[in-house]
């Protein structure tokens, strides 16, 4: 009887110090997809698209309608930063990136 004791004490023991001497999960990127559309829901090509921080109206302009603007990245691990505008590409489709939920414009 004390020898299971001892056993699973000492696996209680082991069990803890796992899971302390483990690392955290690291952040991870979330991905959303895009289809750009116009006034009447046509695909727009080569579309410039910023991503803001926040909720934003639509504008149709040449210069973002939002600061500061999200910080978007090429890979889900968040490493390598893409600069903004993005262009949308010939089916007008764009991949969004970033560590929390960006507001594509």
């Amino acid at each position: 009887m004390k020898t299971i004791i001892r056993t699973f004490g000492l696996m209680l023991l082991v069990a803890i110090l796992l899971a302390l001497a483990t690392p955290g999960a690291s952040a991870q990127g979330s991905q959303r997809v895009n289809v750009v559309q116009g006034d009447t829901g046509q695909a727009i090509a080569g579309a410039n698209i910023w991503v803001c921080i926040g909720m934003v109206q639509p504008a149709y302009a040449s210069t973002p309608a939002c600061a500061p603007a999200a910080a978007i990245y090429s890979d889900p691990m968040l490493i390598n930063p893409v600069t903004q505008p993005l262009v949308s590409d010939g089916l007008a489709i764009t991949t969004i990136l970033a560590s929390q939920e960006p507001t594509p414009k």
